[in-house]
């Protein structure tokens, strides 16, 4: 029979080869990617392209490591783009699985960023024609991985730091980077640039990583010039709103600090043409007549966004013969001070255009006293607000009621201009 003294040996001998063959598991070389196809170089020719973690959209294996460099021509960088994107970990440790992103071409490269988790990274784009991305993965959980693009970009669509450049309406579209992007940006640096769409169009400046050191690196916009209103003045780490105007100032000012871990910001812009019977007319078009025998509606541009400045825009509403237009508003919020920016109805007859009032602060439901009606907005390059919603539809005619009021307060007077009208028929 075993004494207990052997028992102990024993079970301590056990203990010890157990751990022996843990620890041996655990560094076991891990695999490659080449079986997969990814351990290879994508060279970017110009079209987006796919890339992704092996087995996707099945589960990767565990004890991976994989590289994938991509390669641009000269005077080009590379930006990839992430659709999907989940990873065992969460940041900021990332100790599982994850992904190193370096600027060059070889893990000596200067660091971007370390990602895991769920949270699907911002796109990234190189500052010189080449990216090395890097991912790990442990002997434990395994997840759906990545699905991501990427694409070359010519350097001319990459506006550099620079004080007061203007980027020509030649440019339809490109990027705008703080200064070493997507490196962290140096200290005391000042870039400024204006954004100038061709006629006919408008500029959308879309922000896709925003991250700077709070309160004294910041970027500010500006509609117009650099005299402009202030459409906004940002820092920190966080999601900015889409700006669009048919010109843009937009500025940069890092202080006399080094940033910790700070990187910046990459903007998309690009010149887009005012589309739809909305806005087309705004831009010196001719007036458009629309049908009002099928309800509908008609808002000031860009709503629910901020209409732009020095817009003047006429809509003709028609009826079918023997009945009138109804206009009635779901949304009315116009800039102050009242009558700067404003809407004005119009009745329409073969021989004359009347107005029937403007209107700035308050707006009653109306009715054409013919079978056409004008609905014109008009707005200055002072204060924007988000505008007005306004539906319409043909009625039968009869009695009607239409008033027109200008609600205007403060050191303005409140306009009240009652007509009435009776028809018959």
């Amino acid at each position: 029979m075993m004494d207990s003294q052997m028992v102990v040996n024993f079970l301590a001998s056990l203990f010890a080869f157990i751990v022996i063959l843990q620890t041996t598991n655990s560094s076991a070389q891990r695999t490659s990617c080449s079986r997969f196809k990814r351990n290879i170089t994508f060279n970017a020719n110009g079209k987006s392209m796919i890339f992704q973690s092996p087995s996707y959209p099945g589960q990767y294996i565990v004890n991976l490591n994989c590289t994938y460099l991509f390669k641009a021509p000269e005077n080009h960088r590379i930006e990839l783009s992430f659709s999907s994107f989940q990873l065992e970990g969460a940041s900021p440790q990332c100790g599982n699985d994850y992904i190193v992103v370096r600027d060059g071409s070889s893990k000596e490269s200067p660091l971007i960023k370390t990602f895991c988790g769920s949270n699907k990274p911002a796109p990234i784009i190189s500052s010189a024609n080449s990216l090395y991305l890097f991912f790990v993965s442990n002997e434990r959980e395994a997840f759906v991985g990545f699905n991501g693009s990427y694409r070359v970009i010519d350097e001319v669509e990459i506006a550099e730091c620079t004080k007061g450049k203007t980027i020509p309406p030649l440019f339809t579209r490109g990027y705008l980077t703080s200064p070493t992007f997507p490196a962290r940006y140096p200290p005391n640096r000042e870039c400024s640039w204006t954004l100038q769409a061709p006629a006919g169009h408008f500029m959308k400046l879309v922000f896709r990583v925003f991250q700077t050191q709070c309160p004294d690196d910041n970027v500010v916009i500006r509609d117009g010039d650099q005299n402009g209103q202030v459409l906004g003045q940002f820092c920190g780490e966080r999601e900015l709103p889409v700006f669009r105007a048919r010109k843009l100032w937009v500025s940069f000012k890092s202080d006399g600090s080094f940033a910790l871990g700070e990187n910046g910001f990459n903007a998309t812009f690009e010149s887009l043409p005012f589309k739809g019977h909305i806005t087309d007319h705004c831009i010196g078009g001719s007036n458009p007549i629309i049908n009002a025998s099928v309800p509908g509606t008609i808002s000031s541009p860009w709503m629910p966004e901020l209409y732009p400045n020095n817009m003047d825009c006429t809509w003709r509403l028609q009826a079918p013969v023997g009945k009138r237009v109804n206009l009635k508003f779901d949304r009315f919020d116009l800039a102050k001070p009242c009558g700067a920016d404003f809407v004005e109805v119009s009745d329409v007859t073969a021989d004359e255009t009347r107005s029937k009032g403007k209107y700035c602060g308050n707006f009653p439901d109306t009715t054409s006293a013919g079978e056409e009606i004008d609905v014109r907005f008009v707005s200055n390059s002072l204060g924007r607000e988000k505008g007005f919603v306004m539906k319409y539809e043909a009625v039968n005619r009869g009695f009607q009621l239409a008033s027109s009021m200008i609600g205007c307060f403060g050191l303005y007077a409140l306009a009240i201009l009652t007509q009435v009208y009776f028809i018959t028929g």
